[in-house]
């Protein structure tokens, strides 16, 4: 498929599996039969050969809103008096905004004042530790951006789980199993997505060189 843009998105591919539930006598034996079988996991195409170059007319909106945030950030530091806009007032706020938002899409909900015990090790709300996680990894994000890369990939994933006491253990690391989206918990059979097996992911590369107008992406999908 090309986009109007005339960037060609490669379609995914699929490979069979067999799915058995590993603890069979925690589900109906319904459950057991539905999720007893064959499913489909996805395999990513490699656009790493793609070179992907805007039009003019993008690359000089992407100009004026690159000089709407510098002017922004020059605002900020005066108004705020901070030495980098980034650890303002304003853009904390905001940082934890976005966390505890998108945290709500898993059903993790907080408070800010149980966020902010967390941050200065005061609480043990897990959810107030996972959405800090959420607010950890965005921060990383944000200061790993000129360069992503799987080190840097992994770092964010650190940040996003060492402080979850039930998921530390799984932090900066690949996962190890099958995941989907979907369906329900005992397996992937009827799921929406599944995601490409675990084992394809440590063999996978990703790097990234930004450009002002004719930006490049070098990356393995996962």
């Amino acid at each position: 498929m090309v986009t109007e843009s005339g960037v060609e998105v490669l379609p995914v591919g699929y490979e069979e599996h067999q799915w058995r539930l590993r603890a069979p006598e925690m589900y109906s034996r319904a459950e057991v039969v539905r999720q007893t079988g064959s499913y489909e996991s996805t395999i990513t195409r490699p656009i790493a050969p793609q070179h992907i170059s805007i039009s003019s007319a993008i690359g000089a909106d992407v100009e004026d809103a690159s000089r709407a945030l510098t002017d922004f950030d020059t605002y900020a530091q005066r108004a705020l008096g901070t030495p980098h806009a980034a650890i303002g007032p304003m853009s904390a706020i905001l940082l934890r905004t976005e966390s505890s938002s998108s945290s709500q899409i898993e059903q993790l909900t907080t408070t800010a004042k149980q966020i902010a015990l967390a941050e200065i090790d005061e609480g043990n709300k897990s959810n107030a530790l996972l959405v800090l996680g959420n607010v950890r990894a965005m921060e990383a994000a944000l200061r790993l951006s000129e360069s992503i890369s799987t080190q840097s990939v992994l770092a964010m994933h650190y940040e996003l789980l060492r402080h979850s006491p039930s998921l530390a253990a799984h932090a900066g690391k690949w996962r190890e199993e099958i995941v989907w989206i979907g369906g329900d918990n005992a397996g992937p059979r009827g799921a929406s997505f599944i995601a490409p097996q675990h084992e394809l992911i440590p063999q996978l590369s990703l790097t990234w060189s930004p450009s002002p107008l004719a930006p490049t992406c070098r990356r393995s999908c996962r």
